[in-house]
């Protein structure tokens, strides 16, 4: 019992110890800090491709009212990494950036050269002033989108202009055999350029029914001075009393062209005596006709006498056709002579043969030829020539008797 007694007070004890004991600190709990919050990787990009594409212009500017070829301007394009291309676009632009004129494509269509009209993309002209060609080459998602652009050009439609001036005006017309010192007549071109430089120019001296009796050029005349003696390349003398007009077209680096007018006033020349000019007809070396035409002075033309010499030279006419007609088919050889002026100085006298006589001389013998042909002869059986001063009849200081120098002479050989 006592032993029962003493386990109960220990048990007892043991747990009111228990219940006074100080409570043990728990361990604290060991918490994780929060995992960084990580911004998604951006997609990737394509990286720019190394891109040699190009467009150059052809020229430094055009004008759309040239001549063709040159009323387009070239572009040259070429085209890098063809292989990845998706499309391209070239684009034309006025200097204040407006685009005026597109041309699109793509991979299957890369064309080397591309021309430029001048139109806009509704047809219509597109203002004059500086322009930039910008070619867009778009690579999609493997490389985006290259430009490339050409320098400056001029859309240059402005032609040139100017006047034409003359002196004398008007011009006198004086003797037509001096050679030393030929009346001359002096033409000033004064050009105003446009937007770009003259390159050149041409002058036609053209008379009232149209036809084009003299031509200049400004390669030979780079100061835009004309000094001219006033005779055709032909020899031919202007013709008195006449207006001629005169134009010249301008040309400019576009190749604009502009047209500057003017005229030439000459005066009527004075009323010159009509020469006599023996006409002499011979078959196999004889003489058979023997009769005179009268030209006036220093021309072939039969229509510029008066009209007793006019009645004269038909009478004239007459009798050498019949004696021509004797022969019918026979080469008839004809030889125009001239005389001479200058015939003390043997320099005056070469450049007055050369120049003046022997023209004239062969003019005289077509117009006797022409009148003949006319009363019905056959124009290929005659053969012609002028030889000018050469075969003078009578001395050339003879002033009484050398007007017989200036003769035709007729030979026909039947044999």
């Amino acid at each position: 019992m006592r032993n029962l007694i003493a386990l109960s007070v220990i048990f007892a004890f043991a747990l009111a110890g228990c219940a006074t004991a100080p409570k043990a600190t728990p361990t604290p709990t060991k918490t994780e800090a929060p995992a960084p919050v990580v911004a998604p990787a951006p997609a990737p990009t394509a990286a720019p491709v190394a891109d040699p594409s190009s467009i150059v212009a052809g020229d430094t500017g055009f004008s759309p009212l040239a001549q063709t070829p040159h009323n387009y301007l070239t572009f040259s394009l070429h085209f890098g990494r063809p292989d990845i291309l998706q499309t391209w676009m070239v684009e034309w632009t006025r200097q204040d950036g407006t685009v005026v004129h597109t041309v699109k494509g793509d991979a299957s269509r890369l064309p080397p050269t591309l021309t430029w009209d001048g139109n806009a993309d509704d047809g219509t002209p597109a203002a004059e002033g500086t322009y930039q060609a910008r070619l867009s080459v778009d690579y999609g998602t493997k490389g985006g989108v290259a430009t490339s652009t050409t320098d400056t050009f001029l859309l240059d439609i402005t032609p040139p202009s100017g006047t034409i001036s003359v002196t004398p005006q008007p011009y006198e017309l004086g003797d037509a055999n001096i050679m030393d010192h030929p009346t001359q007549v002096t033409f000033e071109v004064h050009v105003v350029p446009g937007l770009a430089p003259v390159t050149s120019w041409r002058l036609a001296v053209v008379h009232p029914n149209g036809t084009r009796f003299m031509d200049f050029i400004s390669e030979q005349h780079k100061d835009n001075v004309v000094a001219w003696n006033a005779r055709a390349q032909n020899n031919a003398s202007l013709e008195g009393g006449t207006t001629y007009n005169l134009t010249a077209q301008v040309f400019d680096r576009y190749g604009n062209s502009g047209i500057l007018k003017g005229t030439l006033a000459v005066k009527a020349a004075p009323m010159v005596p009509a020469q006599a000019a023996p006409v002499t007809v011979s078959v196999d070396g004889n003489l058979v006709a023997s009769t005179q035409i009268y030209f006036p002075a220093f021309s072939s033309d039969l229509s510029q006498v008066g009209s007793a010499k006019k009645s004269a030279n038909e009478q004239a006419l007459d009798t050498l056709a019949a004696a021509l007609k004797v022969a019918p088919g026979a080469k008839i050889r004809v030889v125009g002579h001239a005389n001479k002026v200058f015939w003390q100085d043997e320099v005056k006298g070469a450049r007055e043969q050369k120049e003046t006589l022997i023209p004239l001389s062969k003019a005289r013998a077509e117009a006797v030829r022409d009148a003949l042909v006319g009363r019905g002869l056959n124009a290929a059986s005659f053969e012609l020539t002028g030889v000018g001063a050469d075969g003078a009849q009578v001395d050339f200081g003879d002033v009484v008797n050398n007007w017989k120098n200036r003769w035709v002479e007729f030979a026909v050989q039947t044999q």
